[in-house]
């Protein structure tokens, strides 16, 4: 997977990012299946935002502890971009 910086910070996130609006369509087992496939496929850079109906508890439900991560969450007035690394 390609990375680049973000912006000016030293954050390092995947040059194709997962837009969770089309998450809302789909079952909770489903998204958790698509977003831990998207992660372990070098994924790192979520978007989502309240708009989305509940794509934001979707994603958050996700259980990435297989793999070490920390995570950071920069919210704008868009909503939440989760960025893991």
């Amino acid at each position: 997977m390609n990375m680049v910086r973000l912006g000016k910070t030293e954050i390092q996130v995947s040059k194709n990012g997962f837009g969770a609006l089309p998450i809302q369509r789909i079952t909770k087992a489903e998204a958790v299946y698509l977003l831990q496939k998207a992660f372990y496929h070098g994924i790192n850079y979520f978007d989502t935002a309240r708009a989305y109906s509940d794509s934001e508890e979707k994603l958050g439900s996700v259980s990435l502890c297989e793999r070490k991560i920390d995570y950071q969450y920069k919210n704008s007035s868009a909503g939440c971009k989760r960025f893991l690394g």
